[in-house]
């Protein structure tokens, strides 16, 4: 379903760490969402290099 809204492939990971999950994925997406769930933190991303221009769909 993602894929088909908002384009590219998308990815969902959890992570023990927020700071893990944080660092990751700023380097590597130009969009993801992240939840913290039971001292836990839950990435939904689109993969992807983050540092393109014009090549994001933003989440409204």
């Amino acid at each position: 379903a993602m894929e088909r809204r908002f384009g590219g492939v998308w990815m969902v990971a959890v992570f023990d760490i927020d700071f893990d999950a944080a660092y990751t994925i700023v380097r590597r997406s130009p969009s993801y969402m992240l939840f913290g769930v039971n001292d836990r933190a839950i990435l939904i991303a689109r993969e992807g290099n983050g540092r393109k221009k014009n090549k994001n769909n933003p989440l409204l």
